[in-house]
Protein backbone atom coordinates (compact mmCIF):
# COMPACT_ATOMS: atom_id res chain seq x y z
CA UNK A 1 0.00 0.00 0.00
CA UNK A 2 2.87 2.13 1.21
CA UNK A 3 4.28 2.54 -2.26
CA UNK A 4 1.28 1.75 -4.94
CA UNK A 5 2.39 5.38 -6.26
CA UNK A 6 5.67 4.11 -7.65
CA UNK A 7 3.15 2.63 -10.44
CA UNK A 8 1.88 6.05 -11.10
CA UNK A 9 5.25 7.75 -11.16
CA UNK A 10 6.95 5.28 -13.42
CA UNK A 11 4.12 5.90 -15.60
CA UNK A 12 4.12 9.80 -15.23
CA UNK A 13 7.61 10.11 -15.49
CA UNK A 14 7.86 7.96 -19.01
CA UNK A 15 5.13 9.93 -20.80
CA UNK A 16 4.62 13.29 -18.74
CA UNK A 17 5.77 15.40 -21.39
CA UNK A 18 3.31 14.50 -24.28
CA UNK A 19 0.59 14.23 -21.37
CA UNK A 20 1.09 17.25 -19.51
CA UNK A 21 1.15 19.49 -23.33
CA UNK A 22 -2.00 17.39 -24.52
CA UNK A 23 -3.83 18.77 -20.70
CA UNK A 24 -6.59 21.13 -20.78
CA UNK A 25 -7.24 22.00 -17.03
CA UNK A 26 -10.73 23.39 -16.60
CA UNK A 27 -11.28 23.56 -12.33
CA UNK A 28 -13.59 26.62 -11.19
CA UNK A 29 -16.51 27.54 -8.87
CA UNK A 30 -19.33 28.63 -10.59
CA UNK A 31 -21.00 31.73 -10.59
CA UNK A 32 -19.83 34.19 -7.46
CA UNK A 33 -19.28 31.48 -5.32
CA UNK A 34 -16.15 32.12 -3.11
CA UNK A 35 -15.52 28.57 -1.92
CA UNK A 36 -17.61 24.95 -1.73
CA UNK A 37 -17.28 22.37 0.68
CA UNK A 38 -16.82 18.70 -0.14
CA UNK A 39 -17.35 16.17 2.42
CA UNK A 40 -14.74 12.88 2.88
CA UNK A 41 -14.10 9.70 3.75
CA UNK A 42 -10.64 8.55 5.00
CA UNK A 43 -9.98 4.99 4.66
CA UNK A 44 -6.48 4.00 5.79
CA UNK A 45 -5.50 8.01 6.52
CA UNK A 46 -6.37 8.49 2.63
CA UNK A 47 -8.82 11.10 1.85
CA UNK A 48 -11.59 9.97 -0.60
CA UNK A 49 -13.50 12.31 -2.26
CA UNK A 50 -16.66 11.98 -4.13
CA UNK A 51 -17.35 13.85 -7.93
CA UNK A 52 -19.70 13.36 -10.26
CA UNK A 53 -18.13 12.61 -13.72
CA UNK A 54 -19.63 13.65 -17.35
CA UNK A 55 -22.54 14.44 -15.72
CA UNK A 56 -24.22 10.51 -14.82
CA UNK A 57 -21.69 8.42 -12.94
CA UNK A 58 -20.63 9.05 -9.02
CA UNK A 59 -16.78 8.20 -8.62
CA UNK A 60 -14.45 8.23 -5.73
CA UNK A 61 -10.83 9.94 -5.59
CA UNK A 62 -7.82 9.86 -3.89
CA UNK A 63 -6.69 13.53 -3.05
CA UNK A 64 -3.12 13.21 -3.64
CA UNK A 65 -1.00 16.57 -3.51
CA UNK A 66 1.71 13.57 -4.74
CA UNK A 67 0.74 13.49 -8.26
CA UNK A 68 0.90 16.12 -11.11
CA UNK A 69 -2.16 14.63 -13.04
CA UNK A 70 -5.73 13.09 -12.75
CA UNK A 71 -5.65 9.21 -13.05
CA UNK A 72 -8.55 6.74 -13.27
CA UNK A 73 -7.18 3.17 -12.39
CA UNK A 74 -9.00 1.17 -14.87
CA UNK A 75 -10.13 1.70 -18.75
CA UNK A 76 -12.94 -0.07 -18.06
CA UNK A 77 -14.68 2.77 -16.19
CA UNK A 78 -14.24 5.48 -18.54
CA UNK A 79 -15.51 3.31 -21.58
CA UNK A 80 -18.83 4.61 -20.36
CA UNK A 81 -18.13 8.02 -20.00
CA UNK A 82 -18.05 9.13 -23.67
CA UNK A 83 -14.71 10.21 -23.73
CA UNK A 84 -11.65 10.40 -26.92
CA UNK A 85 -8.75 8.54 -26.45
CA UNK A 86 -5.82 10.91 -28.10
CA UNK A 87 -3.44 8.11 -27.72
CA UNK A 88 -2.36 4.47 -25.95
CA UNK A 89 0.99 4.28 -24.38
CA UNK A 90 3.08 1.28 -23.81
CA UNK A 91 5.63 1.13 -21.47
CA UNK A 92 8.14 -1.96 -20.48
CA UNK A 93 7.87 -2.41 -17.15
CA UNK A 94 10.19 -4.87 -14.06
CA UNK A 95 9.57 -7.00 -12.26
CA UNK A 96 5.76 -8.18 -11.71
CA UNK A 97 4.95 -6.76 -14.64
CA UNK A 98 6.34 -6.57 -17.77
CA UNK A 99 4.49 -3.76 -19.57
CA UNK A 100 1.85 -1.00 -18.68
CA UNK A 101 -0.60 0.24 -20.94
CA UNK A 102 -2.14 3.75 -20.41
CA UNK A 103 -4.22 5.97 -22.36
CA UNK A 104 -3.69 9.50 -22.89
CA UNK A 105 -8.21 10.63 -22.96
CA UNK A 106 -9.78 13.85 -23.22
CA UNK A 107 -13.45 15.08 -22.38
CA UNK A 108 -14.26 14.38 -18.51
CA UNK A 109 -16.68 16.62 -16.87
CA UNK A 110 -16.21 16.88 -12.87
CA UNK A 111 -18.92 17.91 -10.47
CA UNK A 112 -19.01 18.83 -6.91
CA UNK A 113 -22.01 21.32 -5.62
CA UNK A 114 -20.65 24.58 -7.75
CA UNK A 115 -16.99 23.06 -8.18
CA UNK A 116 -16.60 22.46 -11.69
CA UNK A 117 -13.73 20.98 -14.08
CA UNK A 118 -14.52 21.23 -17.53
CA UNK A 119 -13.17 19.85 -20.62
CA UNK A 120 -10.40 18.37 -18.47
CA UNK A 121 -7.94 15.51 -20.01
CA UNK A 122 -6.37 12.84 -18.02
CA UNK A 123 -4.38 9.54 -17.94
CA UNK A 124 -6.23 6.54 -18.04
CA UNK A 125 -4.71 3.15 -17.09
CA UNK A 126 -5.79 -0.05 -19.12
CA UNK A 127 -6.28 -1.88 -16.57
CA UNK A 128 -5.98 -2.22 -12.90
CA UNK A 129 -2.76 -2.35 -11.73
CA UNK A 130 -3.21 -0.99 -8.37
CA UNK A 131 -6.08 -3.06 -6.85
CA UNK A 132 -6.32 -0.22 -4.26
CA UNK A 133 -10.00 -1.00 -3.53
CA UNK A 134 -8.87 -4.51 -1.68
CA UNK A 135 -6.21 -2.33 0.32
CA UNK A 136 -8.70 -0.24 1.11
CA UNK A 137 -12.20 -2.02 1.49
CA UNK A 138 -14.20 0.63 -0.92
CA UNK A 139 -14.19 1.48 -4.52
CA UNK A 140 -11.95 4.12 -5.45
CA UNK A 141 -11.48 4.28 -9.20
CA UNK A 142 -8.95 7.45 -9.73
CA UNK A 143 -6.68 9.99 -7.89
CA UNK A 144 -6.55 13.92 -8.07
CA UNK A 145 -3.86 16.30 -7.11
CA UNK A 146 -2.24 19.31 -8.40
CA UNK A 147 -5.77 20.20 -10.41
CA UNK A 148 -7.45 21.55 -7.24
CA UNK A 149 -4.30 22.38 -5.46
CA UNK A 150 -3.16 25.26 -7.99
CA UNK A 151 -6.37 26.48 -8.29
CA UNK A 152 -7.57 26.92 -4.97
CA UNK A 153 -6.54 27.31 -1.05
CA UNK A 154 -7.19 23.46 0.07
CA UNK A 155 -8.24 23.46 3.96
CA UNK A 156 -8.67 19.63 5.18
CA UNK A 157 -10.35 19.55 8.36
CA UNK A 158 -9.50 15.90 8.96
CA UNK A 159 -12.02 15.66 12.14
CA UNK A 160 -15.19 17.01 10.57
CA UNK A 161 -14.25 14.93 7.23
CA UNK A 162 -14.53 18.16 5.24
CA UNK A 163 -12.60 19.85 2.63
CA UNK A 164 -12.77 23.34 1.77
CA UNK A 165 -11.78 24.72 -1.53
CA UNK A 166 -11.65 28.54 -1.86
CA UNK A 167 -10.72 31.11 -4.33
CA UNK A 168 -7.19 32.41 -3.78
CA UNK A 169 -8.37 36.27 -3.68
CA UNK A 170 -11.41 35.41 -0.89
CA UNK A 171 -8.84 33.36 1.35
CA UNK A 172 -8.94 34.99 5.10
CA UNK A 173 -5.85 33.69 7.03
CA UNK A 174 -7.30 31.91 10.26
CA UNK A 175 -5.63 32.80 13.93
CA UNK A 176 -4.35 30.12 15.63
CA UNK A 177 -2.69 28.30 12.49
CA UNK A 178 0.72 27.94 12.49
CA UNK A 179 2.62 28.37 8.93
CA UNK A 180 5.35 26.36 7.55
CA UNK A 181 6.98 27.54 4.17
CA UNK A 182 6.16 25.47 1.24
CA UNK A 183 8.01 24.67 -2.09
CA UNK A 184 6.44 23.75 -4.76
CA UNK A 185 9.07 21.12 -7.16
CA UNK A 186 7.40 19.85 -10.68
CA UNK A 187 4.09 20.17 -8.78
CA UNK A 188 4.93 18.75 -5.68
CA UNK A 189 4.41 20.40 -2.30
CA UNK A 190 7.60 20.21 0.22
CA UNK A 191 8.78 21.35 3.18
CA UNK A 192 12.10 21.52 4.75
CA UNK A 193 11.67 19.95 9.04
CA UNK A 194 14.22 18.99 11.47
CA UNK A 195 14.10 15.52 12.46
CA UNK A 196 14.53 14.18 16.11
CA UNK A 197 16.15 10.74 15.68
CA UNK A 198 16.77 10.46 19.20
CA UNK A 199 18.23 12.12 22.32
CA UNK A 200 22.14 13.02 20.30
CA UNK A 201 21.30 13.52 16.77
CA UNK A 202 18.69 16.41 14.60
CA UNK A 203 18.57 16.00 11.02
CA UNK A 204 16.80 18.52 8.56
CA UNK A 205 15.08 16.37 6.00
CA UNK A 206 13.32 17.72 2.89
CA UNK A 207 10.05 15.95 2.62
CA UNK A 208 6.87 15.95 -0.15
CA UNK A 209 3.71 16.36 1.78
CA UNK A 210 1.76 13.51 0.83
CA UNK A 211 -2.12 13.63 1.19
CA UNK A 212 -1.97 10.33 -0.82
CA UNK A 213 0.32 8.38 1.37
CA UNK A 214 -1.11 6.63 4.64
CA UNK A 215 1.89 6.21 6.31
CA UNK A 216 3.33 8.74 8.58
CA UNK A 217 7.22 9.40 7.48
CA UNK A 218 9.01 7.84 5.13
CA UNK A 219 12.80 8.56 5.15
CA UNK A 220 15.57 7.11 2.48
CA UNK A 221 18.86 6.92 4.46
CA UNK A 222 20.96 8.25 1.22
CA UNK A 223 19.33 11.41 0.85
CA UNK A 224 19.16 12.99 4.98
CA UNK A 225 22.44 13.91 6.18
CA UNK A 226 23.99 11.19 8.42
CA UNK A 227 20.37 9.36 8.93
CA UNK A 228 21.07 5.79 9.86
CA UNK A 229 18.27 2.88 10.88
CA UNK A 230 17.71 3.01 14.41
CA UNK A 231 19.08 -0.02 16.31
CA UNK A 232 15.66 -1.78 17.39
CA UNK A 233 13.77 -2.00 13.92
CA UNK A 234 11.56 -4.55 12.56
CA UNK A 235 12.15 -5.79 8.51
CA UNK A 236 9.09 -5.82 7.08
CA UNK A 237 6.74 -5.64 3.58
CA UNK A 238 6.37 -1.53 2.95
CA UNK A 239 3.88 -2.09 0.58
CA UNK A 240 4.28 -3.84 -3.10
CA UNK A 241 5.06 -1.56 -6.47
CA UNK A 242 6.03 -2.50 -10.10
CA UNK A 243 9.01 -4.55 -8.80
CA UNK A 244 6.69 -6.74 -6.28
CA UNK A 245 7.11 -6.51 -2.51
CA UNK A 246 8.86 -3.28 -1.10
CA UNK A 247 11.51 -3.89 1.33
CA UNK A 248 12.53 -2.24 4.30
CA UNK A 249 12.04 -1.59 8.04
CA UNK A 250 10.22 0.72 10.14
CA UNK A 251 11.09 2.11 13.29
CA UNK A 252 10.37 4.73 15.92
CA UNK A 253 12.47 8.07 15.61
CA UNK A 254 11.83 10.77 19.17
CA UNK A 255 9.70 13.21 17.31
CA UNK A 256 9.71 15.50 13.92
CA UNK A 257 9.22 19.56 14.38
CA UNK A 258 6.22 20.84 11.91
CA UNK A 259 6.67 24.25 12.82
CA UNK A 260 6.45 25.22 16.96
CA UNK A 261 4.65 21.50 17.11
CA UNK A 262 6.57 18.48 18.13
CA UNK A 263 5.21 15.01 17.08
CA UNK A 264 6.66 12.41 19.47
CA UNK A 265 7.46 9.35 19.12
CA UNK A 266 6.95 8.97 15.33
CA UNK A 267 6.75 5.66 13.20
CA UNK A 268 9.05 5.76 9.98
CA UNK A 269 9.95 3.69 7.08
CA UNK A 270 13.09 2.86 5.89
CA UNK A 271 12.43 1.26 2.58
CA UNK A 272 15.56 -0.48 1.43
CA UNK A 273 16.84 1.47 -1.88
CA UNK A 274 17.22 -2.06 -3.96
CA UNK A 275 13.47 -2.51 -3.51
CA UNK A 276 12.58 0.52 -6.52
CA UNK A 277 14.71 2.28 -8.97
CA UNK A 278 16.88 5.14 -8.26
CA UNK A 279 14.70 7.31 -11.27
CA UNK A 280 11.93 7.44 -9.14
CA UNK A 281 12.85 9.19 -6.47
CA UNK A 282 12.80 12.64 -7.06
CA UNK A 283 16.17 15.12 -6.88
CA UNK A 284 16.74 16.53 -3.50
CA UNK A 285 13.93 14.35 -1.55
CA UNK A 286 14.85 13.15 1.68
CA UNK A 287 11.68 11.06 2.25
CA UNK A 288 7.84 12.27 2.23
CA UNK A 289 5.59 12.98 5.22
CA UNK A 290 1.90 11.16 4.72
CA UNK A 291 -1.51 10.60 5.86
CA UNK A 292 -0.90 9.61 9.66
CA UNK A 293 1.12 12.89 10.76
CA UNK A 294 -1.05 15.30 8.70
CA UNK A 295 -4.48 13.64 9.73
CA UNK A 296 -3.50 15.11 13.91
CA UNK A 297 -3.98 18.67 12.26
CA UNK A 298 -6.07 20.95 10.19
CA UNK A 299 -4.42 21.17 7.01
CA UNK A 300 -4.36 24.29 4.91
CA UNK A 301 -2.54 24.32 1.80
CA UNK A 302 -1.72 27.51 -0.09
CA UNK A 303 0.26 27.25 -3.36
CA UNK A 304 0.39 30.99 -3.81
CA UNK A 305 2.82 33.43 -3.18
CA UNK A 306 5.37 32.65 -1.58
CA UNK A 307 3.74 29.17 -0.62
CA UNK A 308 2.69 28.15 2.87
CA UNK A 309 1.16 25.35 4.81
CA UNK A 310 -1.05 26.27 7.84
CA UNK A 311 -0.85 23.99 10.78
CA UNK A 312 -3.69 23.81 13.77
CA UNK A 313 -3.65 20.51 15.62
CA UNK A 314 -7.01 18.57 16.60
CA UNK A 315 -8.58 16.21 19.23
CA UNK A 316 -6.27 13.59 16.85
CA UNK A 317 -3.01 14.75 17.95
CA UNK A 318 -2.06 13.26 20.92
CA UNK A 319 -2.93 9.86 19.31
CA UNK A 320 0.13 7.36 19.31
CA UNK A 321 1.69 5.91 16.53
CA UNK A 322 0.67 2.13 16.31
CA UNK A 323 1.24 -0.52 13.29
CA UNK A 324 -0.20 -4.27 13.00
CA UNK A 325 1.49 -6.36 15.26
CA UNK A 326 0.24 -10.09 13.90
CA UNK A 327 2.91 -9.98 10.89
CA UNK A 328 -0.01 -10.55 8.49
CA UNK A 329 -1.53 -8.09 5.47
CA UNK A 330 -5.36 -8.62 5.78
CA UNK A 331 -6.72 -7.48 1.92
CA UNK A 332 -10.92 -7.71 0.95
CA UNK A 333 -11.75 -9.57 -2.39
CA UNK A 334 -15.26 -10.43 -3.91
CA UNK A 335 -17.46 -8.60 -6.11
CA UNK A 336 -19.20 -7.19 -3.16
CA UNK A 337 -15.76 -6.72 -1.13
CA UNK A 338 -16.94 -8.49 1.79
CA UNK A 339 -14.49 -11.48 2.03
CA UNK A 340 -10.79 -10.89 3.95
CA UNK A 341 -8.40 -12.75 2.56
CA UNK A 342 -4.85 -13.02 4.24
CA UNK A 343 -2.60 -12.04 1.73
CA UNK A 344 0.80 -12.32 3.24
CA UNK A 345 2.54 -13.18 6.92
CA UNK A 346 5.55 -11.92 8.08
CA UNK A 347 7.68 -15.26 8.92
CA UNK A 348 8.32 -15.69 12.51
CA UNK A 349 5.36 -13.25 13.69
CA UNK A 350 2.72 -14.07 15.92
CA UNK A 351 0.26 -15.07 13.31
CA UNK A 352 3.07 -17.30 11.39
CA UNK A 353 3.63 -18.64 14.53
CA UNK A 354 0.06 -19.55 15.23
CA UNK A 355 -0.02 -21.57 11.93
CA UNK A 356 -1.91 -19.24 10.03
CA UNK A 357 -1.42 -18.75 5.69
CA UNK A 358 -1.97 -16.97 3.16
CA UNK A 359 -4.99 -17.62 1.47
CA UNK A 360 -6.58 -18.22 4.36
CA UNK A 361 -10.70 -16.04 4.87
CA UNK A 362 -11.23 -14.95 7.51
CA UNK A 363 -14.77 -15.56 9.00
CA UNK A 364 -14.58 -14.06 12.49
CA UNK A 365 -11.70 -12.24 15.02
CA UNK A 366 -12.91 -11.36 18.69
CA UNK A 367 -16.31 -9.72 18.03
CA UNK A 368 -16.19 -9.10 14.52
CA UNK A 369 -17.77 -11.36 11.81
CA UNK A 370 -18.63 -11.38 8.30
CA UNK A 371 -22.10 -13.25 9.21
CA UNK A 372 -24.87 -10.46 9.21
CA UNK A 373 -28.94 -10.98 8.29
CA UNK A 374 -29.02 -14.13 10.68
CA UNK A 375 -26.95 -16.25 9.38
CA UNK A 376 -26.42 -19.05 11.51
CA UNK A 377 -22.60 -19.87 11.97
CA UNK A 378 -22.03 -23.68 12.25
CA UNK A 379 -21.19 -24.99 15.32
CA UNK A 380 -17.93 -26.96 15.28
CA UNK A 381 -14.36 -26.07 14.09
CA UNK A 382 -11.55 -28.00 13.18
CA UNK A 383 -8.53 -27.42 15.13
CA UNK A 384 -5.34 -29.41 14.65
CA UNK A 385 -6.66 -33.46 15.35
CA UNK A 386 -9.46 -32.57 17.17
CA UNK A 387 -12.65 -30.44 17.15
CA UNK A 388 -13.75 -27.17 19.18
CA UNK A 389 -16.81 -26.42 20.14
CA UNK A 390 -17.53 -22.24 19.37
CA UNK A 391 -20.03 -20.49 21.37
CA UNK A 392 -21.75 -17.55 19.67
CA UNK A 393 -23.01 -14.27 20.65
CA UNK A 394 -24.04 -11.30 18.43
CA UNK A 395 -21.49 -9.83 16.87
CA UNK A 396 -19.86 -6.62 15.10
CA UNK A 397 -20.15 -6.67 11.20
CA UNK A 398 -16.30 -6.72 10.16
CA UNK A 399 -14.82 -4.21 7.93
CA UNK A 400 -10.64 -3.78 6.88
CA UNK A 401 -10.68 -0.51 9.60
CA UNK A 402 -11.36 -2.83 12.32
CA UNK A 403 -9.50 -5.27 11.55
CA UNK A 404 -6.59 -3.17 11.34
CA UNK A 405 -7.45 -1.45 14.41
CA UNK A 406 -7.51 -4.27 16.45
CA UNK A 407 -4.11 -5.65 14.83
CA UNK A 408 -2.47 -2.55 15.95
CA UNK A 409 -4.42 -1.85 19.32
CA UNK A 410 -2.08 -3.51 22.52
CA UNK A 411 1.29 -4.99 23.13
CA UNK A 412 -0.05 -8.93 24.41
CA UNK A 413 -3.56 -8.49 23.26
CA UNK A 414 -4.96 -12.08 22.76
CA UNK A 415 -6.59 -12.32 18.97
CA UNK A 416 -8.95 -15.26 18.57
CA UNK A 417 -10.44 -16.13 14.87
CA UNK A 418 -11.60 -18.40 12.82
CA UNK A 419 -10.44 -18.91 8.92
CA UNK A 420 -11.73 -20.53 5.95
CA UNK A 421 -8.76 -23.16 4.54
CA UNK A 422 -9.82 -24.62 1.72
CA UNK A 423 -13.94 -25.10 2.91
CA UNK A 424 -12.43 -25.92 6.85
CA UNK A 425 -12.96 -23.98 9.13
CA UNK A 426 -10.14 -23.32 12.02
CA UNK A 427 -9.88 -21.40 15.10
CA UNK A 428 -6.55 -19.36 16.01
CA UNK A 429 -5.62 -17.56 18.98
CA UNK A 430 -2.34 -15.85 19.49
CA UNK A 431 -1.36 -12.44 21.08
CA UNK A 432 0.36 -9.28 19.45
CA UNK A 433 3.70 -8.79 20.32
CA UNK A 434 5.36 -5.51 20.20
CA UNK A 435 8.67 -5.69 18.37
CA UNK A 436 9.93 -2.14 18.25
Amino acid sequence: MLFRRIILIFLLSVSGGSFCEAQKIGFFLEGNAKKVVIPFKTYNNLIILPLLVNGKVPMKFILDSGVRSIIFFNKDITDVLGVTYQRRIRIRGYGEIKEIIAYIATGFNFRYGNLRGNAVSALVLGEDYLQLRNHLGTEVHGIIGYDLFKRFIVSINYESGLITLTRPEFYKKKKKYRAIPLVINNTKPFINVPLIINDTTELRANLMVDTGASHALVLHEDSIGLLKLPPKHMETILGRGLSGPIKGNIAYIKGCKLGDYMVDHVLASFPEKTSYPDSLLAPGRGGSIGGEILGKFHVVFDYFGEGKMYLKKNRFFSKPFTYNMSGMEVVVVGKNLDQFKINSIRKGSPADRAGLRPGDFIEEMNSMSIRHGGETPPAFFQKDSYTHVMEYSDTEKMDLARIYKLLSSKDGKWIDMIVNRNGIKIRFKFRLKKEI
